[in-house]
């Protein structure tokens, strides 16, 4: 059944829902620098060529049937059609809708490249296209990446079969001069996190490869977390991991320093009396991006100094490990954000906020986000806040009833208003990048900057 297919993504949420507040946000609203633009994440289906033990096999498998090139080409238009709605009352300064391809592993299916083609040649009205992945398609398809994605998001598992771990480390040099912007999340494994800072200091600085540290589990009880468990299909799981105190201090030092450059690079920018809208994307302006040898070699060797020495058994029994989730949030994209300071009423460019606790804020999720699941056949304002109109948790609709989705999306609109979402959830994940605020007044600039000729109702 449909609600029974959102058992454990549902379950997630109620661990978001059962956290004690505890850490509230320093700001009370939080805003984007540069980057107006609808981002629709299109899960093409759970087949993988990985098996990590941090995905369940609700995200994941090696065998489910992969969506026909007609099942794909229907969605796209209901895609169009839900993204046209929006775009009649966006206000000035948005950018193309950016559709980002993931899975599972969206290259394995076979249908995959001529779909790609197919939207590039006849969506570009509306839309930039990206890929999420794990990096290990085939290189044949290199040119075809470079042609179609405007940016190409990889996940580095340290999991994966070394095989695979290298195919993925020979495309991203392949891509590193010739893509429009390339990122690697790099997902800090507990138990592999040597190999991860290795991965870090001796191939993405060097290459100049922009990186972000992911630790593992937006859903992880600061207490608690989340053990092993075994999945439907048998196999252990582990959602969150915990990390050691030298290792959340590494994660510190390291947003700490984005968070001051970021307030530098503003800083600059206002001397210089320029315009953000004059500059790209600040996606795209990563300060992990070098270009003196000197500073590179001056950072591997800062960071390699600040390595924390291996402990014993025994010792590590002494400490006490805990969620990463405890010192707040990036944006997965690695973004900058802008946040206004609860005391000081003064707006700050940021890499990372110190706390995602935004229940009962007001959000605009629905106007930045839109989540496709097409083997589950399933829509959703966002895969992990799953937000809705109506201050309840869930998909917005069937993929399979889509005019349904589009017909009440119209209902809303009518009359010149639309509902603003009031966040649901204790703690907020991946999606915590969007323009939000603790109450309706805070919120009314954000909605007049971004939308016109619509009321928001709050």
């Amino acid at each position: 059944m449909f609600v029974v297919k959102y058992v454990i993504l549902q379950t997630i949420t109620s661990l978001h829902n059962g956290h004690k507040m505890e850490n509230k946000p320093s700001f009370d609203a939080l805003d984007l620098v540069n980057h107006n633009k609808m981002m629709i994440i299109w899960d093409t289906g759970p087949r993988c060529n990985f098996d990590c033990t941090y995905c369940t096999d609700y995200m994941h498998d090696n065998h489910s049937p992969h969506p026909s090139l007609e099942e794909l080409l229907k969605t796209a238009d209901f895609v169009n059609k839900y993204y046209e709605r929006y775009k009649k009352f966006h206000g000035p300064g948005w950018d193309k809708a950016s559709i980002s391809f993931t899975g599972g592993e969206p290259t394995v299916n076979p249908n995959f490249w001529k779909f790609v083609d197919y939207m590039y040649n006849n969506y570009d009205e509306n839309f930039k296209l990206g890929l999420t992945t794990n990096g290990t398609w085939h290189p044949k398809h290199h040119d075809k990446v470079i042609k179609y994605f405007k940016g190409v998001t990889v996940s580095y598992h340290t999991e994966g079969a070394q095989l695979l771990k290298d195919r993925c480390k020979e495309n991203l040099l392949l891509l590193k001069d010739d893509a429009n912007w390339i990122t690697v999340n790099v997902m800090m494994h507990t138990d592999n996190w040597d190999e991860c800072v290795e991965l870090i200091d001796d191939f993405l600085i060097p290459n100049k490869i922009n990186y972000t540290p992911r630790v593992i589990g937006d859903s992880g009880d600061y207490e608690k977390g989340t053990d092993w468990f075994k999945d439907t299909g048998g196999k252990m799981r582990r959602i969150t991991h915990f990390y050691e105190p030298w290792k959340l201090d590494w994660l510190r030092e390291h947003w700490a320093k984005q968070n001051q450059e970021a307030k530098e690079r503003a800083v600059a920018r206002e001397k210089a009396k320029v315009k953000s809208t004059d500059f790209k994307d600040l996606s795209n302006e990563d300060d992990r991006t070098f270009t003196d040898e000197d500073k590179i070699k001056a950072l591997i060797k800062n960071r390699l100094a600040t390595k924390k020495e291996t402990v014993t058994d025994e010792q590590q029994g002494n400490v006490k490990a805990e969620s990463a989730r405890k010192l707040g949030r990036m944006c997965c994209g690695g973004r900058t954000l802008c946040t206004k300071d609860r005391n000081t009423n003064k707006w700050d460019n940021i890499k990372f906020a110190n706390s995602t606790e935004f229940k009962g804020w007001k959000c605009m999720v629905n106007w930045f986000f839109l989540h496709i699941e097409q083997g589950r056949d399933t829509v959703l304002h966002h895969q992990t806040c799953q937000a809705r109109f109506d201050g309840t948790t869930g998909p917005i609709g069937k993929l399979s009833e889509s005019d349904k989705i589009l017909e009440e999306l119209d209902a809303r609109m009518a009359g010149g208003k639309m509902p603003v979402i009031t966040c649901p959830n204790n703690l907020c994940g991946c999606g915590m990048c969007v323009p939000k605020a603790e109450t309706p007044a805070l919120m009314q600039p954000l909605w007049d900057k971004y939308t016109e000729n619509l009321v928001g109702e709050m």
